[in-house]
């Protein structure tokens, strides 16, 4: 009985909690296109906020240039990695996809911290990212899926306190192939969020 009373006394409050502000479970989400013709082989998630630089909320609903809001805080218990090709993908273009990502890393940083999170591509879609089926006949090998997720779990939750910088950055250590562009990736930053004021 004593859980059901508990239930009940939330739905008292719902998601404001005294002393602590409204808790919402959040997902902030940042996204851009591949650009294989330019040199440019390094992007930083959220360092361009919505708004700015032609960003609306289909590309990202994160309000600040990589700088927590001082009236928030958030515990990321996940990372959410997004891939959209911008066409069908054909068995040479999935492979040109793996290739990035085994040559791509994503990496984590707070203020002056130097990596709280660290990762190989490939590493963080693990099994989400299919592995492709070849059929016996000349254009059979096709994967048709038009976006592919990966849910990465932290261990250990990384802490964003209000008016914390930090830095999401994401590097091709080798430019990736121009049948690439204008794939997507995208990257959530999941968990719960508390409104401090």
């Amino acid at each position: 009985m004593a859980d059901i009373n508990k239930a009940l006394q939330a739905l008292e409050i719902g998601t404001y909690q005294p002393g602590s502000g409204q808790i919402v479970w959040w997902e902030y989400y940042d996204r851009f296109a591949i650009d294989g013709t330019t040199p440019v082989v390094n992007y930083s998630f959220f360092a361009i906020p919505l708004g700015q630089g032609g960003k609306n909320l289909a590309d990202t609903n994160f309000p600040l240039a990589a700088l927590m809001p001082n009236s928030e805080k958030m515990a990321v218990m996940y990372l959410s990695l997004s891939y959209w090709p911008h066409a069908l993908l054909a068995q040479a273009t999935y492979q040109l996809a793996l290739d990035m990502m085994a040559e791509t890393t994503l990496e984590f940083n707070i203020r002056g911290i130097k990596d709280v999170f660290q990762a190989n591509l490939i590493s963080v879609f693990g099994n989400p990212f299919p592995a492709l089926v070849s059929g016996a006949a000349a254009g059979d090998q096709v994967v048709a899926r038009s976006k592919f997720q990966a849910i990465y779990e932290l261990e250990i939750e990384i802490v964003l306190a209000a008016n914390t910088n930090f830095t999401v950055d994401l590097t091709h250590h080798v430019a990736p192939n121009a049948a690439l562009d204008d794939d997507l990736l995208q990257l959530s930053l999941i968990g719960p969020k508390v409104y401090t004021s």
